[in-house]
């Protein structure tokens, strides 16, 4: 990722990869369909909690699929990443319960909104919980993501998630790695009443992201700012959900912002999960 327009101290990658790993790895998840006890499609998620209910927070399209490929749904079975370098556990789809955000637009030019979220039955976030894994609090940031302007050159932002790109095919499965990549602060647009955050992945040296960020679908945009205390003040600003075409020397990726996540998101997810029957799969 290109670090242009940053004013905060110089650190090395591996030095932000450690900062990013401490500050909001734990809530980073990747999901996938299963069938026949293979991974047939996999992305990127956001471990979080709204009101008293454990979601993984995503794009839309990963749930649901598109014209021409399925989504982690259309498979009977789905595993999402609890714990580092273990097997993952295997569910049957039904437990879960889909709640779809903002759904895509027909048409090739409208790049958006892409946005959804599934609840995890209480049993399967009780096992997230044993097993060290965090869940983000949507609710106790709704009133303070706005001090992490988009526009604010002053945090470091970082975009995180599994891109297909970086998957490794072992004896034991597939083995997934997280990038955590570097970026200066996002331009900001809006469109149909959504907030959208553009990242550029900048190609020249020494820069070297992904030549495509297929499987980034539902990863986290971070904000991060250091305290004069010592330490990281974090907040999640977006969630990807499409790469633009490619330019010259750089890509696009952009992501929901923090509006929809804080207020469009959060309304939705908590309106769902007052439902009845809201731990068997409903709204497929």
């Amino acid at each position: 990722m290109s670090t242009t327009n940053l004013v905060i101290s110089p650190r090395t990658m591996e030095e932000w990869k450690l900062i990013g790993e401490e500050a909001f790895g734990p809530f980073c998840t990747a999901l996938s369909g299963v069938e026949e006890n293979r991974l047939r499609a996999t992305a990127s998620g956001i471990l979080v909690r709204v009101d008293d209910r454990y979601c993984i927070l995503t794009a839309h399209h990963v749930l649901y699929g598109g014209e021409g490929y399925a989504g982690v749904l259309n498979y009977p079975a789905l595993s999402f990443w609890i714990s580092r370098g273990d097997r993952q556990p295997f569910y049957p789809t039904e437990l879960f319960t889909p709640v779809p955000i903002a759904e895509p637009r027909a048409g090739a030019e409208e790049k958006g909104p892409d946005l959804a979220a599934l609840i995890l039955p209480d049993d399967i976030a009780s096992q997230a919980e044993i097993r060290h894994k965090a869940f983000y609090n949507l609710g106790r940031h709704r009133q303070s993501w706005q001090q992490f302007a988009a526009y604010d050159d002053s945090s470091a932002w970082i975009l995180s998630g599994v891109p297909k790109e970086c998957h490794e095919t072992t004896e034991d499965g597939i083995a997934m790695q997280f990038l955590l990549g570097l970026c200066g602060p996002p331009l900001s647009c809006s469109h149909g009443g959504f907030e959208f955050l553009d990242v550029r992945a900048s190609y020249e040296a020494p820069a070297d992201p992904p030549r495509t960020f297929a499987g980034m679908s539902g990863g986290g945009l971070w904000a991060l700012k250091e305290r004069t205390t010592g330490g990281w003040s974090r907040m999640l600003m977006g969630v990807a959900f499409c790469q633009l075409p490619p330019e010259e020397s750089h890509r696009v990726v952009r992501c929901h912002g923090a509006a929809d996540l804080y207020g469009r998101a959060y309304d939705v997810i908590l309106e769902a999960a007052r439902q009845p029957n809201d731990s068997g799969g409903g709204g497929r």
